[in-house]
């Protein structure tokens, strides 16, 4: 049983014990898997995989004690990998560092020029959506990401910290028909025109998941990729545009522009996220991450 093995019977388990989508995911045919299980039933003389109709539904408890130990090794292999790589590499690796726009415009500023002093290493950050960024950032070609939050990364395989927290508001003109609430409350926006970041954003998810769940009628619905414009445009009196906090704050230079809080409040978070070896190893890499989310959280709370 070699580590590729160990590695695709993971993978299987990970997909629900399907073993089509894991030929899909791993690019290995579906034959060759089913194949691979035999032999590891061979070679361990015991059923691994609970089945029903033919398909697999679970681990019998020996496939639970194979899938753990598996587990370890692999880690233990990916572990190994770059320690090596660190040795031979030594300072001249390069780190990638990937970031969605919104949150280089909003946190990575100011102090960030700290991240490249007293060391040797090449740093680039690299832009881009979330799903790029992910999928980027799984396949081990970004080292580091820093994203909105979300429940999609495997929390056995990645250390994650929160650097970043922050209300969305509804920003409006000072006269307003709501201008004069002490908070809005979702249903306020019913007959609304309401301005969001554009419609592959976390933001504008969450703000259609409200309308849709609440069955509120928009009167219209404004999509920008650019922030400062949308700060601006509620200098139209019967605008709303809804943005974190922060961002107010950030580009907001009118005063005829308010801001209102929400009654039942939704937060904006960003988490940055490294892969576990990296933590274990205190490699090039994690000494990278912990100096950047110091950096964000002085750009965030100020001075730690």
């Amino acid at each position: 049983m070699d580590i590729e093995n160990m590695k695709n019977f993971i993978e299987i388990c990970k997909n629900d014990y399907n073993v089509t989508k894991t030929s899909e995911k791993v690019n290995i045919s579906q034959p060759a898997l089913s194949k691979m299980i035999n032999q590891m039933e061979d070679e361990f003389n015991t059923d691994i995989f609970l089945k029903n109709r033919g398909k697999f539904i679970g681990l019998t408890e020996t496939g639970k004690i194979i899938f753990s130990r598996f587990q370890e090794i692999v880690s233990s292999y990916n572990l190994l990998k770059l320690q090596v790589s660190e040795v031979e590499q030594g300072y001249s690796k390069d780190i990638k560092i990937g970031v969605s726009p919104k949150v280089l415009d909003i946190l990575m500023k100011d102090n960030i020029y700290k991240l490249y002093e007293n060391n040797d290493l090449s740093i680039e950050f690299v832009e881009g959506d979330i799903e790029y960024l992910i999928n980027e950032f799984v396949n081990k070609k970004i080292d580091i990401i820093v994203i909105l939050s979300l429940n999609e990364l495997d929390s056995s395989e990645y250390y994650s910290i929160r650097i970043a927290t922050s209300e969305y508001v509804a920003i409006m003109n000072k006269n307003h028909i709501l201008g004069n609430n002490n908070k809005i409350k979702w249903h306020d926006l019913e007959n609304m025109k309401i301005a969001t970041p554009t419609k592959s954003s976390q933001t504008y998810r969450m703000i259609m998941e409200k309308i849709n769940n609440k069955k509120i009628t928009l009167k219209n619905i404004f999509t920008l990729s650019s922030d400062k414009m949308l700060i601006e445009l509620p200098i139209n009196e019967d605008i709303i545009t809804i943005l974190p906090e922060n961002f107010y704050y950030e580009y907001n230079l009118d005063d005829d522009i308010i801001m209102k809080k929400f009654e039942k409040t939704e937060y904006w978070h960003v988490d940055m996220y490294v892969s576990k070896e990296d933590k274990e190893l205190n490699s090039n890499t994690y000494k990278v991450f912990e100096k950047l989310g110091y950096l964000l959280n002085m750009n965030t709370h100020g001075e730690l």
